[in-house]
């Protein structure tokens, strides 16, 4: 299995809302870029959600749109050994610091898991790195 590693937060200080991944798929990881994946419904959602159709803009202009609308990215595992994209074939993970950049992020209200395995490592490790 390859050891994969996540890429840097989109934050800056304004960011209200922190959406959390698990770690970048296959794709993202070859583009470099979040949610790279076409059948990945990621941007369509925020879309809806801000009310800009992220899927006509370009990458760059897509991060800035959502530090624009207060919404940042990360994944909660910095580096794991994994084959493919499942989040199931995920083995051996490091934690990326959560508190260190939550405590960075002055406006921050919410905290969103994209899925059950984001959910499931960033919550134990909010709880690890809060103690």
């Amino acid at each position: 299995m390859n050891r994969k590693s996540s890429f840097l937060p989109v934050v800056d200080k304004d960011i209200r809302i922190l959406i959390l991944g698990s770690l970048p798929g296959e794709a993202s990881l070859v583009q470099n870029r979040y949610y790279a994946n076409p059948q990945n419904r990621f941007w369509n959602f925020i879309s809806e959600i801000i009310g800009i159709d992220l899927q006509a803009l370009e990458y760059e202009t897509r991060l800035k749109v959502l530090l624009e609308n207060q919404i940042g990215l990360w994944d909660v595992i910095a580096t794991a050994n994994r084959s493919g994209s499942l989040d199931s074939n995920i083995r051996n993970h490091a934690n990326n610091d959560l508190v260190g950049l939550i405590n960075e992020l002055p406006h921050l209200t919410t905290i969103a898991f994209n899925g059950k395995t984001a959910a499931r490592i960033g919550l134990q490790a909010l709880k690890d790195q809060a103690s």
